[in-house]
């Protein structure tokens, strides 16, 4: 299914998806790095929809490769008040760069919201296909925002269907064959070199780097910004913590390197791998680049792996999961045919208003595709 970006067409719907994800490719860097967001940035979100908005319902899913808006209401609701509202709610974190985002922003509204979200939740819209990552990521976004009463009613029939539908995809096909995921494809690309790990982040994808290979290979260090997010996670792991002043001898005294950093521009640039390689000629680390936007610049001489060549490397479950496609495309089709029967079901065994007639002018019987 492919998303539309927004030029102002109207479709007049009460459910809305808007945001920026990895496959949008002409959102300049500095976009995706002031829409990247943490949980306590998400609520905040939410939130203000809640507080300016009283009628509307949010859930906000910020991953390292995608932040989203979804969006219902109980009034009109049209690509071109979704992507407002969007606009309006980042307003503090995308400063000049706005003009430019409205070009990319990918909208959806109705029914093809409902799919986009039920093609999210099974791995059909990640970065590696059938992300085995991306049903928890979802489910911690929706009881986050629900347990703020920032989404309820409205909003709970859609996610309950993108969970199970995403459920049922992982154990009746193949669609994530070898653990589809980002820690299980860097664990698959890292063996063999059973050095140190430095995962440098603690997003999300850092996170799930860091658990996924602690244990199973050498011992990790953990680097951030701030120094008390990466004592955090290195205390998961049984790692060590540094801040990015001790970036250099970190990197030296790594086999493996994981950048899963979201800043506007590269940490680890040209000129300072360069710099390393000339102080330490034998440095031959592994570096896996998973920032959003790119936290590495390539150098002569050292192998750096992204997303892309991840899903590469891992060809022979890759090609299971790429089979599964059409059973998984089946399951979300058979979900959203069970969900129209039971909205349409609803409509008709509405009561009457006291003029006699169905609430919002519906007919008994009117098969409704675009209310959500």
């Amino acid at each position: 299914m492919m998303s539309t970006p927004f030029h102002g067409s109207l479709r007049a719907c009460n459910i809305a998806i808007v945001g920026v994800t990895f496959t949008d490719a002409d959102v300049a860097p500095v976009v995706r790095a002031q829409l990247t967001m943490g949980p306590d940035r998400a609520r905040e979100i939410e939130g203000w929809f809640v507080a300016n908005h009283p009628n509307t319902e949010c859930v906000v899913v910020a991953t390292c490769n995608r932040t989203e808006l979804v969006l219902a209401s109980r009034d009109q609701l049209d690509e071109i008040r979704a992507v407002g509202l969007f606009h309006d709610a980042l307003a503090t974190r995308a400063d000049g760069a706005r003009d430019l985002f409205a070009a990319n922003a990918q909208v959806r509204v109705g029914d093809d919201a409902v799919e986009y979200l039920l093609r999210v939740s099974c791995g059909l819209e990640s970065a590696l296909l059938g992300d085995s990552e991306i049903l928890g990521q979802l489910r911690t976004a929706w009881n986050a925002s629900s347990a703020a009463d920032h989404a309820g009613q409205m909003l709970r029939p859609v996610f309950r269907d993108a969970f199970a539908v995403g459920k049922q995809a992982r154990s009746s096909t193949s669609i994530s064959a070898g653990g589809a995921g980002v820690g299980s494809a860097v664990e698959l690309a890292v063996r063999g070199r059973d050095g140190r790990v430095l995962v440098i982040g603690t997003g999300q994808a850092g996170q799930a780097v860091a658990r996924r290979l602690s244990g199973r290979h050498g011992s990790i260090t953990v680097a951030n910004r701030t120094l008390k997010k990466a004592r955090r996670l290195a205390q998961e792991v049984n790692g060590e913590a540094i801040d990015l002043a001790s970036l250099d001898a970190a990197l030296l005294a790594a086999e493996v390197v994981v950048c899963a950093t979201s800043g506007s521009a590269p940490l680890l640039t040209g000129e300072r791998l360069h710099r390393l390689l000339i102080n330490a000629p034998e440095w031959s680390p592994l570096i896996v680049d998973l920032g959003a936007p790119p936290g590495v610049e390539a150098v002569p001489g050292l192998e750096v792996l992204t997303l892309d060549s991840l899903q590469h490397r891992t060809d022979d479950v890759a090609d299971q999961r790429t089979a599964a496609v059409p059973a998984v495309e089946q399951l979300i089709q058979r979900t959203i045919a069970r969900r129209q029967l039971r909205e349409n079901s609803k409509r008709n065994h509405q009561p009457l208003s006291a003029s006699g007639t169905h609430p919002q002018g519906a007919n008994p019987g009117e098969v409704v595709l675009c209310k959500s």
